[in-house]
């Protein structure tokens, strides 16, 4: 059944025209030192909704390299927000309220070493509304669905300490970051929605 799908979805992208591998251009924030930890933010360069039911997922990561001299753990449950800024200038928080939360891990970095931390977002166009509608989850079990309008936008990161006391629920092989600070914006274009 999947093979079908993936048949179909080739065939009909084929009889459209359209190129049948996405083709994606990256984009990326300048690294921001805060305390020890070098943090980033990838994207596309582009980001257009799918013709498809759902929508197109989309690549955004949080980059974090540990660009200090000892070991350390970047707990990743409620210590960033993502921030989105769209053609009016107006920052909106991607967040939503949770029925439930799932863990997240707690990341190791050693001296000089990196992680591209990947979180869930999805642009659709919504035929209730009529309007584009971005879908973003940072995996910890909540989700909101933002309006966005085409044109230039920007994402950037919060970060916070971990409001949780991980050290009393477990031992790390080194020490929790505890910083506090914005990553540097990055930029991208939102397409309008395909006729």
């Amino acid at each position: 059944m999947k093979t079908f799908a993936l048949t179909m979805v080739a065939l009909i992208c084929t009889l459209r025209g359209d190129p049948q591998v996405p083709v994606l251009e990256p984009v990326e924030s300048a690294p921001k030192a805060i305390e020890g930890l070098e943090f980033s933010i990838l994207t596309q360069a582009k980001w257009t909704s799918a013709s498809l039911p759902g929508g197109a997922d989309l690549v955004v990561q949080l980059r974090v390299v540990n660009r200090g001299a000892n070991p350390v753990c970047f707990p990743t449950l409620d210590t960033f927000s993502v921030i989105l800024t769209g053609p009016d200038g107006k920052p909106v928080q991607l967040a939503g309220n949770r029925d439930g939360t799932i863990i997240t891990p707690v990341i190791v970095l050693s001296p000089g070493k990196g992680f591209s931390y990947p979180l869930s977002v999805k642009l659709r166009f919504s035929s209730r509304t009529k309007a584009m509608e971005l879908e973003f989850s940072d995996r910890t079990g909540g989700m909101s669905v933002t309006p966005v309008e085409p044109g230039d936008h920007s994402l950037m990161v919060k970060l916070r300490p971990a409001p949780q006391d991980f050290v009393a629920n477990g031992v790390y092989p080194a020490p929790l970051w505890s910083g506090k600070g914005t990553s540097e914006p990055v930029g991208f274009k939102v397409d309008a929605p395909a006729p």
